[in-house]
């Protein structure tokens, strides 16, 4: 079963929340990722026995947690996801820091390649003028906050 099959949402959390733990410090605990995560130690146990299976951490009972090489390509290909999903709904969809998130880490498991790659084409599109925000963007604000249509975008005829 090594490194066979998709990961689980849970796998995948462990995985990204190893990864930026080593980021922020040379070692990581079982301890370390049950705080980060908000669960038992236990539950870090079993998750890390069935990252260790699939090669993607290497742990010693009761030592360090540490990502493989693949592990890391993983692990960063996940967090480059949430990354990408919290600026689409923070800078486009006008979501607050903690909303979008937490929205990224839920879709994050579940967005098609396709998608995701259109979205990232879509994020630099928009970033393209990073010092001026396009029209239709700040008429797409001004419509989640008031419910009303802006003068930035005038009504569309309808074609018969």
């Amino acid at each position: 079963m090594r490194g066979k099959g998709k990961l689980t949402s849970s796998l995948e959390d462990y995985l990204e929340a190893i990864w930026l733990l080593s980021r922020e410090s040379k070692v990581v605990r079982v301890r370390d990722v049950a705080r980060r995560l908000g669960v038992t130690p236990a539950s870090v146990v079993n998750a890390v026995k069935m990252l260790v299976r699939r090669g993607l951490v290497e742990h010693e009972p009761y030592g360090y947690i540490s990502l493989t090489d693949k592990g890391m390509e993983r692990a960063t290909q996940i967090y480059e996801r949430h990354t990408i999903l919290t600026r689409f709904f923070r800078d486009i969809l006008g979501l607050d820091s903690n909303s979008a998130e937490r929205t990224a880490c839920i879709l994050e498991h579940h967005i098609s390649e396709k998608a995701l790659a259109r979205l990232v084409k879509f994020l630099e599109f928009v970033e393209e003028c990073p010092d001026v925000t396009p029209y239709w963007l700040k008429g797409l604000h001004h419509y989640l906050e008031t419910g009303k249509r802006s003068v930035i975008c005038p009504l569309r005829v309808k074609q018969r």
